[in-house]
């Protein structure tokens, strides 16, 4: 079961990796240098608020999963629209507070050409919008996982995947700009927040409307808040490098910057999908008190994945240099290749917390 959710988790990570890794040459080719890069800055700027996600996703899964386990319907319900809730005033806060601020925003982070201010302006704009519903997004995708049912999330999830990375190149080669990409992505999320609600009525999950008891709320928030800071780093690891070549060296370098980067952290990102199932199963097995059963489990799953990423990221290292030149021309090479090499070393390190932090 395990094995089969691994796979499925991973499919619905590496077909939308591999989609944006063959679409980055046309993104480039309709949008150019300044409007890839303004692409990367924007969607860096606004995940930049996830730091103020107190992580209520890794705790639901966990509660979820217990409560599935056990039986606990109700609790089940209380888990659940208390996270609902949370990420709803979440969503509409950042978006509020980056519509207000956005000129400011374009101001301080954003050295584009004149020509290019409105755009940016508009598409940061539409992607302040669309915060709120990719956080409900995120949320609901944890239901079935924390059901172990990743054969559904995954469909749901490499289905609409390939479609923004595909709709996005189609978008950028017919001239519509940052806003154009970064509208039909938003669209995007707004028709997998749909499919989202329609999978969880089909798996007749017991989400009758409930207040969360104090129990269940103090020990979601509990558990919540000690994994914030672990949140923090992943949203740091993510968005500050981009944010800090995008505002002191302009989108041109973020963009020669990010694509060496991309290729790294997509490919890597294949086997964390691998790793992650793990999650919701040493729940259940901590709920049940089956300790024995979660030690071999680590156990194995750490060998694994070791040796997995070892593999894959001096791959990379290898080939990077090929293939940069391959995949998006030579002029990447001489400034993006020991980029990659860098990124591809910390990510080695990176990954051995992987499991360690799961469990």
């Amino acid at each position: 079961m395990l094995l089969r959710n691994s796979l499925w988790h991973l499919s619905g990570s590496a077909l939308p990796a591999l989609v944006a890794l063959a679409t980055v040459p046309l993104m480039i080719r309709g949008l150019g240098l300044e409007g890839f890069g303004g692409v990367m800055l924007i969607t860096a700027v606004v995940g930049y608020f996830g730091v103020l996600d107190v992580n209520l996703a890794a705790g639901s899964i966990k509660f979820l999963a217990e409560h599935h386990a056990r039986g606990d319907s109700r609790r089940f319900s209380e888990t659940f629209w208390f996270g609902l809730g949370f990420y709803l005033f979440l969503g509409s806060m950042v978006s509020v507070l980056i519509l207000v601020f956005s000129d400011h925003l374009l101001a301080v982070f954003f050295k584009v050409s004149p020509n290019a201010q409105a755009d940016a302006l508009l598409g940061l704009q539409i992607a302040a919008l669309g915060f709120a519903p990719l956080q409900l997004q995120n949320y609901l995708l944890v239901v079935p996982q924390a059901l172990q049912r990743f054969d559904r999330s995954a469909s749901g999830e490499a289905f609409f995947g390939v479609a923004a990375n595909l709709v996005s190149a189609w978008v950028a080669l017919q001239g519509g700009g940052i806003s154009g990409v970064l509208g039909a992505r938003v669209l995007i999320s707004l028709l997998s927040l749909l499919w989202l609600v329609w999978l969880l009525k089909r798996l007749a999950v017991p989400l009758t409307p409930a207040l969360p008891s104090p129990e269940v709320w103090r020990s979601l928030a509990s558990f919540s808040a000690h994994s914030w800071l672990s949140r923090t780093a992943s949203m740091l690891h993510q968005y500050a490098d981009k944010l800090i070549v995008g505002a002191l060296a302009g989108p041109v370098a973020l963009t020669l910057y990010s694509v060496p980067n991309q290729l790294a952290t997509r490919i890597l990102g294949l086997t964390y999908r691998l790793a992650a199932v793990i999650y919701p199963r040493v729940s259940a097995l901590a709920a049940t008190g089956e300790q024995q059963q979660l030690r071999t489990l680590y156990l194995d799953a750490t060998r694994i994945l070791t040796f997995l990423n070892g593999a894959v990221l001096g791959m990379i290292a290898i080939t990077g240099e090929h293939f940069l030149a391959e995949w998006v021309g030579t002029e990447f090479v001489a400034l993006g290749y020991p980029v990659l090499l860098l990124v591809t070393l910390g990510l080695l390190m990176d990954s051995l917390t992987t499991l360690p932090s799961l469990v």
